[in-house]
């Protein structure tokens, strides 16, 4: 996915994002990518969660973790084709 730039749920703060997600099949992931109504609703949940969090719970491991399962969690029944297996964080900075 896109690098996702959105301030998050504290003042004067904001964080940067890309987000990498594991499908299986992988047969399926062109389908997913070329399916642009999909992807502006997977970036729109994705934008939704982030914009959510405090800079606490972007700069903590355990909270990093858990944003990473709540990508997930959401995310799967979006993909009715295939599987959400891992979500990958290429890019994280929090400022």
């Amino acid at each position: 996915m896109e690098i996702f730039l959105a301030n998050i749920n504290d003042p004067d703060r904001h964080a940067r994002v890309q987000v990498k997600l594991a499908v299986a099949p992988e047969s399926k992931i062109a389908d997913i990518q070329g399916d642009a109504l999909l992807m502006a609703r997977l970036r729109d949940k994705v934008i939704t969660l982030l914009t959510a969090k405090t800079y606490d719970d972007l700069t903590d491991p355990e909270g990093k973790q858990a944003f990473r399962e709540e990508i997930q969690t959401e995310l799967n029944p979006l993909i009715d084709q295939a599987e959400l297996k891992e979500v990958f964080f290429a890019d994280f900075v929090v400022e």
